[in-house]
């Protein structure tokens, strides 16, 4: 499978480390912990000159062991029976944001269980940061059905030349995006992105299935979840529907419910896989949010 091969490489990658990183590019010191850099990351920390990027290459490595399970398990509950596109001999997918591509790895184990009966994949990855070339590099040697492309470049720059060109995706998916946009972002910033990536459906592909799994939090305490339903209210005149969907969160005593609550949090690989990688202090359940918007 995809994600083996992309988990084992990163973590053997990672192991070469040692304490503080060669060459670090940390903007003040090294910590020698990339959970560290990942916290200074995710809680947009006000440490002077805290690390506020993935441009790191055993960042990117441990970023991977430690979530990689997690993502692709809740993108792979998304997707599952998704009749629409279950069936598609080919399917071409635009992955905003798109990191270590957990989405393409939920992909290929959808098809190996045999719920998706694709032939073929064309997979357009959007994302600003070209640290993840290297894992890009590697995914794009895995298999031939898999037409993988990557643009390194600000989403809002791409999409009027993917109007321009046609491309029509079968699915959008952003996979803990709107979060990170808003964060980093504001408001305004992400308003104007869902405007535009909603004139590039209404012109280009009116019929795809659009894929949002993100923090279960609201913008107001760190999330992104409001924005699940401004896109949802922009697309709905155009006679797109909805399903909103949420994880039990193991990790929090209370959680927010968002739409239906899925039955089971658990990931979808046995805990010998999870187990491998236990150095990493992986979630060993699922906890997002999701809004799945489509037409019948």
């Amino acid at each position: 499978m995809l994600i083996k091969e992309i988990l084992e490489y990163c973590d053997k990658d990672y192991l070469h480390k040692s304490c503080e990183c060669p060459d670090c590019n940390h903007p003040n010191m090294c910590p020698g912990n990339c959970g560290d850099c990942l916290k200074q990351i995710h809680f947009k920390s006000n440490i002077p000159q805290a690390r506020h990027s993935y441009d790191c290459v055993n960042l990117v490595n441990y970023y991977v062991c430690k979530y990689a399970l997690k993502y692709t398990s809740e993108i792979y509950n998304a997707l599952y029976g998704l009749g629409k596109i279950a069936s598609a001999e080919k399917l071409k997918v635009l992955s905003i944001g798109c990191g270590p591509c957990t989405d393409l790895f939920a992909l290929d184990i959808m098809r190996k269980r045999g719920h998706y009966s694709f032939e073929k994949v064309e997979y357009l990855g959007v994302e600003p940061l070209a640290s993840w070339s290297r894992i890009h590099n590697k995914i794009a040697q895995y298999d031939e059905d898999f037409s993988v492309h990557f643009e390194y470049s600000d989403i809002q720059r791409v999409l009027p030349i993917l109007k321009n060109e046609g491309f029509e995706a079968d699915v959008i998916i952003m996979n803990y995006l709107l979060s990170d946009f808003h964060k980093y972002g504001g408001q305004e910033n992400v308003l104007d992105f869902l405007d535009e990536l909603v004139y590039y459906i209404e012109k280009v592909c009116p019929n795809t299935v659009i894929i949002i799994n993100d923090i279960n939090l609201e913008c107001s305490r760190g999330g992104g979840r409001d924005y699940f339903d401004t896109l949802f209210w922009k697309l709905q005149p155009m006679g797109f529907q909805c399903s909103r969907r949420h994880f039990n969160n193991s990790n929090r005593e209370n959680h927010y419910h968002y739409g239906i609550e899925y039955s089971s949090n658990n990931l979808v690989f046995p805990d010998k896989v999870i187990g491998k990688y236990i150095n990493y202090s992986p979630f060993e359940t699922c906890a997002s949010a999701q809004i799945i918007i489509y037409k019948e």
